[in-house]
């Protein structure tokens, strides 16, 4: 006998990057499933990999889960959190306040608080925060027009960028990973994508310190998942703002 199905709701959104509106429905019980099997195996691909099956099963569009930039999949995961579960989540800090600690003779000494304090935190104050400097077109040399057009990482190549500060790397291997990220040089006729790894390598090598700094600065200006947070310490009271971005530091 073939059971009954329950409606699912759906609802649309907007990315963050394209402005494309995709539909999508809230988790159900086998989304949950995936999610709490990649929590408990704990790596990192395992949460990635369960939230780009997650959103490939929530999503009626045909989207690209694996070229999407890293802001709308954390964006897109966002929403379907709140749609599911509702936008309350249970956050925990640490105190690294310094205070005054008695000890058995008398003596005061200066110590970390180190108390917990839990907070209840709604999802729908986080925004999209765009660097008023964040441009996928680098223009290197303004007399020649000649500049590259960067691709913004996807969720997948996004751990590459780890790479970049890894001291365990060779100063070689750190260089070839803006190699990925360049989706083709321009000048003030042409557009070049039909290049080889090597002749994009001698172009980066080629270039001044400064303009290389252009190109790595690409990096520390990509739009993040971002929001502000008042904290009191419930043990000594010290108060203090922080900035909280990126969906790992959302997600209870």
């Amino acid at each position: 006998m073939t059971l009954p199905k329950v409606t699912t709701p759906t609802f649309k959104i907007k990315l963050p990057t394209s402005g494309k509106e995709i539909k999508l429905r809230p988790f159900l019980v086998k989304e949950e499933k995936i999610i709490m099997l990649a929590v408990q195996a704990g790596g990192p691909d395992d949460i990635l990999n369960a939230i780009k099956d997650v959103i490939r099963n929530c999503t009626f569009d045909d989207i690209d889960v694996d070229t999407l930039s890293t802001i709308d999949i954390e964006y897109i995961f966002l929403r379907l959190r709140i749609m599911s579960r509702g936008s309350l989540v249970n956050l925990q800090f640490k105190c690294n306040h310094v205070i005054k600690e008695k000890q058995p003779d008398g003596r005061e000494i200066d110590t970390e608080c180190g108390h917990i304090t839990k907070l209840d935190f709604d999802l729908e104050t986080v925004e999209v925060k765009v660097p008023d400097e964040y441009n996928t077109t680098i223009v290197l040399d303004k007399k020649q027009n000649i500049g590259v057009v960067m691709k913004p990482p996807t969720y997948s190549s996004f751990y590459k960028l780890r790479d970049l500060v890894d001291e365990t790397k060779s100063i070689a291997d750190r260089y070839d990973i803006f190699l990925d990220f360049i989706d083709y040089v321009f000048d003030g006729t042409t557009i070049y994508k039909d290049f080889t790894r090597e002749e994009l390598k001698d172009f980066i090598e080629s270039l001044s310190n400064e303009n290389y700094a252009k190109i790595k600065n690409f990096f520390n200006t990509l739009p993040k998942l971002s929001a502000k947070l008042h904290i009191c310490c419930s043990k000594c009271k010290n108060q203090s703002d922080i900035t909280l971005e990126g969906l790992q530091n959302f997600l209870d």
